[in-house]
């Protein structure tokens, strides 16, 4: 059942359910609010019927608490869909039946303060909950259709319009709802995606610059923190005839080869580390604590990754090749192993390309 509420609306936000679920995590005050909002409401209702009140007064604290519990929790994502879920409608149920039981009074006040309260939920519910729209669509309902239906019972012959009128509200407020949720799933998105791109390559997905060379730093820090012997190492990748392909294919298909091959790249590199676009065609890797003999193997199969062919469609294929430097991330720090992965690299170059060579 709890699965069911959380299902987006369009397949699209499938994969940000998870923060869909987040953004529900800042309704704790409103529920405090209702809290209070909904215990002045029994208040005047044991003025009427004294011997319920208590029993409802005692229902509003405990549903209104395990909501707040369950909002709190809903920063925890998915780990925490259940009690969200469960706590909604029973915050939801408890929020119509003492509505309901407020309007079958047919006294003046209570019947006003009551369509107050079940107005201000709907609309909280429609604007708090859109993360997860069929949650929010459902708490409208549980709240709304014991009012409504309430309002034939009152004993006030103008009354029973309310129910006349009903469908034409609440499906005005769905209407809301789905727009809040569009706007909410539109907003973690971008938010996502820019995330995304303060880390990694737009056009290859792999990481940019900063991400890479932060992923070294941490690997040096944590080595030298364990006291481990052998420390990361980084290679230095520089594709080779790359250029030409530009010239001779364009831009377009430059953009394709470099798309595939760093798809290959990094399969090559698997486990052993992480692999960053910092250049036009330069590629860093940082791998784990290895020794040369390790990284020397890694920088095979980066080799082997490079030359495989790449087809350009109508017949046309292309083959490229890299050369790769390599130095141990010694005392001297990240840039200082670096500069000298760069010098192994352009000492291949002169040496014709498509060679490794490490310090």
């Amino acid at each position: 059942m709890v699965q069911w509420f959380l299902k987006p609306d369009t397949s699209t936000d499938a994969s940000i359910v998870d923060d869909l679920l987040r953004s529900t995590s800042g309704g704790v005050a409103v529920v405090m609010f209702g809290c209070v909002c909904l215990t002045l409401q029994v208040a005047i209702y044991a003025f009427h019927r004294p011997a319920q009140a208590m029993a409802l007064l005692l229902l509003v604290m405990a549903a209104s608490s395990a909501r707040m519990l369950g909002l709190h929790r809903a920063r925890n994502g998915m780990a925490a869909s259940g009690i969200v879920v469960l706590t909604g409608i029973a915050w939801a149920s408890t929020v119509g039946l003492v509505c309901a039981l407020c309007m079958l009074t047919g006294e003046i006040v209570l019947t006003t303060v009551a369509a107050l309260t079940m107005t201000g939920f709907a609309f909280t519910s429609a604007y708090n909950n859109a993360g997860i729209p069929r949650l929010a669509r459902a708490q409208v309902l549980i709240v709304s259709v014991p009012f409504l239906l309430a309002s034939v019972f009152t004993g006030i012959p103008e009354m029973p319009v309310i129910l006349a009128l009903g469908p034409i509200w609440i499906l005005g407020i769905m209407y809301l709802v789905n727009g809040i949720h569009r706007s909410v799933a539109a907003t973690i998105t971008t938010q996502k995606h820019n995330a995304f791109l303060a880390m990694n390559d737009d056009l290859t997905g792999l990481a940019n610059r900063l991400s890479i060379l932060r992923a070294l730093e941490d690997m040096a820090r944590d080595a030298m923190a364990d006291g481990l012997q052998e420390r990361p190492y980084v290679l230095y990748l520089d594709l080779d005839d790359f250029k030409p392909i530009n010239d001779r294919f364009g831009h377009q298909m430059g953009d394709l080869v470099l798309r595939t091959v760093a798809g290959r790249l990094r399969d090559a590199v698997g486990a052993s580390g992480r692999i960053g676009r910092v250049g036009g065609d330069e590629f860093v890797v940082a791998l784990t604590p290895a020794t040369a003999c390790q990284a020397a193997e890694v920088a095979a199969r980066l080799g082997e990754a490079a030359r495989l062919p790449v087809d350009l469609g109508g017949g046309r294929v292309v083959r490229i090749g890299a050369t790769i430097g390599g130095a141990s991330v010694g005392s001297a720090g990240v840039d200082a192993a670096l500069a000298r992965a760069d010098a192994r690299l352009y000492e291949g170059k002169r040496q014709g390309g498509g060679v490794s060579r490490f310090d």
